[in-house]
């Protein structure tokens, strides 16, 4: 499942949306070791891609289901792989995150795989300027 920071908490319980909290953030995807938490540094972790559209940040809408929050259809979520490497986790986080250590900062991470994992890929093996497209993204809120 995957890890909320104690940032996105924060604002989620001060702001009352993970909606609000999502919008605009970039998709980064990594190669190495997963963080223990999503407050913990990537800083020695490969960047593989970042999903980054027209620059102006991700857009995501209400989903179908109650608690699921997903990718805005109209949006291209497209970016060419920045370098070589097998993906194993993401991370949803602001475009100035600089991936240090940070409680406060809001991101989601989970865990990529080709089968199993938070993220579903149909090919976790990454190239030095191959086309990446995410056509599909959800976010399921777990219940309490």
């Amino acid at each position: 499942m995957w890890k909320a920071s104690p940032g996105l908490c924060d604002h989620v319980a001060q702001n009352g949306s993970y909606l609000s909290a999502l919008n605009g953030l970039v998709l980064r995807i990594y190669g190495g070791t997963e963080p223990a938490s999503s407050a913990g540094s990537t800083q020695s972790n490969t960047m593989l891609c970042e999903i980054k559209p027209e620059g102006a940040g991700l857009n995501f809408e209400a989903g179908g289901s109650p608690g699921v929050i997903s990718k805005d259809a109209a949006q291209v979520w497209s970016a060419l792989e920045a370098a070589a490497g097998t993906a194993t986790f993401f991370r949803l986080e602001a475009d100035g995150d600089t991936g240090d250590e940070d409680s406060t900062a809001i991101r989601i991470q989970g865990s990529v795989g080709a089968v199993s994992g938070d993220m579903i890929l149909s090919n976790t093996t990454f190239e030095v300027g191959s086309p990446r497209t995410i056509k599909h993204f959800n976010v399921v809120i777990p219940s309490v």
